[in-house]
């Protein structure tokens, strides 16, 4: 995820922002530029509340980096992913996947 500060934010925005990240259990990676300085995280496993890192003073924006569906994409993989029938119910239908990629479960 990037953070993108406001222009000429202080560094003490700077830092506030950063410490509010490393007390998610993230790294903080600060990139100044001539007009404003973005923040770059690392480290995180799943989804970031992006509400908690907007809310604070000087933050412009929250840029999410990471594709949301990046294991079943073909950046992942390239082949197609096979879906065939797995167990009948009455009425509806259970799918397995063969690829480990795209792990699909019935809700019912």
């Amino acid at each position: 995820m990037l953070v993108v500060m406001r222009s000429h934010a202080s560094e003490e925005e700077v830092r506030a922002v950063c410490q509010r990240i490393e007390s998610l259990g993230l790294k903080a990676h600060p990139i100044p530029g001539t007009i404003r300085t973005a923040i770059g995280i690392t480290g995180n496993k799943g989804a970031v509340d992006l509400g908690v890192l907007e809310s604070l003073p000087g933050v412009v924006e929250c840029i999410p980096v990471s594709k949301p569906y990046k294991l079943v994409s073909r950046d992942a993989k390239e082949e197609d992913s096979v879906l065939r029938k797995w167990r009948w119910w009455p009425g509806r239908a259970r799918w397995k996947a063969k690829s480990k990629y795209l792990p699909l479960r019935s809700g019912w």
